[in-house]
């Protein structure tokens, strides 16, 4: 399950950005990060399986852009391949998104999409064994 960063400044512009782009983030990422004819978990990517984790960088950051977004995803060799053209997406559709907004004055964005071994994930149900 991909897992999308989302970091972004404190201004109430970049908030406001954030705040509506969290939404649309899993139907940019989703088909990026899908490998046609895989299951799902094995890379295999439908929209709900997209995480998108919001954070606001700290007023100590330094020289960061006003919005950066990291996809993190399983290193599958499909998604090596396309890592860069990935990035380059998200960053043309994000740019589309933010161009819409009115009387915002100009953000600067970066995006990376970092494929890498993600580890697992379960689900314990406490008090059950097996």
């Amino acid at each position: 399950m991909p897992t999308v960063l989302l970091k972004y400044k404190g201004t109430e512009e970049c908030q406001r950005v954030a705040l509506e782009l969290i939404p649309k983030i899993p139907g940019i990422v989703a088909p990026l990060m899908n490998i046609e004819g895989r299951e799902l978990h094995d890379g295999g990517v439908g929209e709900d399986e997209i995480m998108v984790e919001p954070w606001q960088f700290s007023p100590f950051a330094l020289n960061v852009k006003d919005i950066r977004i990291v996809v993190e995803a399983h290193n599958y060799p499909e998604r090596i391949r396309l890592a860069d053209n990935a990035a380059y997406s998200i960053t043309e559709q994000v740019r589309d998104f933010i161009i819409r907004f009115k009387n915002v004055t100009p953000i600067d964005l970066g995006v990376s999409v970092e494929p890498r071994c993600m580890g697992y994930t379960t689900t314990i149900i406490p008090g059950h064994v097996g």
